[in-house]
């Protein structure tokens, strides 16, 4: 499964008890940052494609719940929202709508502003977004709320992988479909 299918078959949260995004934590650069190469070496075409094991939660109506997997699938999230919006087809993912990040109101604001709002793609994105002021979210909220911190640094990473590449923008989106995982329904077990 990618993350369009499971996008397309559930609305996606991570619910309030689950910790905040901390993949896209300075300190946790390095870690990041080896798991943006090996998505870049799926994306530039390097490697055929890039399984990134389970996901598990549990299913409440048409929503799936993510208690383990949430980081990976935040910076899946965060690279298809990125690499769509630079090519000019966002709309063509409408789906991304349906991730939510429920571990506080600000960081779910913050996600559905991220698809609605506009800013200056060819520049560093929490640049960009900071520089719209309280558009995409009060001030004190982009600058103390542990997860948009994370996913602004987790963007501004995304940024630099994406300036560093041959490939083109469209080719590096579709080739998103290649990284897979597997979906671990636990209310099934």
């Amino acid at each position: 499964m990618n993350l369009k299918k499971l996008l397309k078959e559930y609305r996606i949260e991570i619910p309030i008890l689950q910790r905040d995004y901390a993949q896209g934590r300075k300190s946790q650069s390095k870690l990041a940052n080896e798991f943006l190469s090996a998505i870049f070496n799926v994306l530039n075409g390097k490697r055929q494609s890039l399984h990134i094991d389970f996901i598990y939660g549990y299913q409440e109506n048409d929503k799936f719940l993510l208690i383990d997997g949430q980081q990976r699938i935040t910076t899946l999230w965060l690279l298809h929202f990125y690499l769509y919006k630079k090519a000019g087809c966002l709309e063509q993912i409408k789906d991304l709508a349906k991730f939510s990040y429920n571990t506080r109101r600000s960081s779910a604001n913050f996600c559905k502003n991220l698809l609605k709002k506009d800013f200056d793609i060819n520049q560093k994105p929490s640049e960009a977004i900071k520089n719209k002021g309280g558009e995409f979210e009060k001030a004190e909220n982009l600058n103390n709320d542990p997860t948009i911190k994370a996913m602004l640094n987790m963007l501004d990473w995304i940024f630099e992988e994406v300036k560093k590449s041959k490939e083109d923008i469209q080719k590096l989106a579709e080739n998103l479909d290649h990284i897979t995982f597997d979906l671990f329904n636990m209310e099934e077990y």
